[in-house]
C-alpha cells in the first residue's frame, strides 16, 4: 500500500479526535447542535454497517438510502491543485498538477464526518465505542477494551477509574472489600509486631 492511499485512510489521530467530537454534544467543541447529530448517526449507520458485514448479512435497501442520505451532507468535488515548496527563502510552485478532493458544501462539521467514513474504510471504526461505565465515547488501542481511558489510577497502569468504579459497583464487593482491608490491617499489625520483637532481641 503506497503512502498515498494510506493517508486517504485517515491519521492515527483520527479515532481520537472523533471521539472526543462525539463526547461533545454539550457545544464545548463549539460546533453547532444540529451538525454534531448528524455526525453522530453516521457514526452509528456505519457502525451496524460493520457488523452485518462481519455477521454476513445484506443491510436493506431502506438501510442503505439511510446512510446515502446522510453521505450527502458531505458533497465533494475533484479539484487540481500545485503544490509549493521553499527553495532560498522562495515560495514557487511545483508544475506537477495533484487532483484532490474539496469540500463542495462545507459543513461545521465536515471533517469529523470524513474522520468517521476513514475509520470505516481502514476496519478501525469498531474501536470506536463508548464507555461500559460512563458512556464516554472512546477510541480503544486495545480491540477488547471496554472502559475508557479516563484518568489513570496511581500505581496501576492501565486502569482507568471507570474500571475500578465499574468493579466496586459489583454485587458483594463492599463486604468482600471490608474482609480483605480488615485482613490487611492484622497482617500488618503481625508484621510491626515481628519487627518490634526483633528490635528487642537485638538490643540484647
Amino acid at each position: 500500500m503506497n503512502k498515498d492511499k494510506d493517508r486517504s485512510l485517515g491519521s492515527d489521530d483520527d479515532g481520537p479526535l472523533l471521539a472526543g467530537f462525539l463526547n461533545a454534544s454539550d457545544g464545548s467543541w463549539g460546533y453547532p447542535a444540529e451538525p454534531h447529530r448528524r455526525v453522530r448517526e453516521l457514526v452509528l449507520q456505519l457502525a451496524t454497517l460493520r457488523e452485518k458485514a462481519d455477521q454476513q448479512i445484506l443491510p436493506s435497501d431502506e438501510e442503505t438510502d439511510a446512510i446515502n442520505a446522510s453521505l450527502k451532507n458531505y458533497p465533494w468535488v475533484l479539484r487540481v491543485i500545485y503544490r509549493t515548496m521553499i527553495r532560498a527563502g522562495k515560495i514557487s510552485r511545483l508544475p506537477k498538477p495533484v487532483f484532490t478532493d474539496w469540500q463542495a458544501a462545507p459543513d461545521a462539521a465536515q471533517s469529523f464526518a470524513v474522520m468517521a467514513i476513514n475509520l470505516a474504510r481502514s476496519g478501525r471504526l469498531e474501536r470506536l465505542r463508548r464507555c461500559a461505565y460512563c458512556r464516554a465515547w472512546f477510541f480503544a488501542k486495545d480491540p477488547r477494551g471496554t472502559y475508557c481511558p479516563g484518568i489513570a489510577i496511581r500505581g496501576k497502569r492501565g486502569q482507568s477509574k471507570c474500571k475500578q468504579k465499574m468493579h466496586r459497583s459489583k454485587p458483594g464487593y463492599a463486604e468482600k472489600n471490608r474482609q480483605y482491608q480488615k485482613k490487611h490491617t492484622q497482617t500488618l499489625k503481625e508484621m510491626a509486631g515481628l519487627a518490634k520483637e526483633k528490635k528487642r532481641g537485638k538490643k540484647r
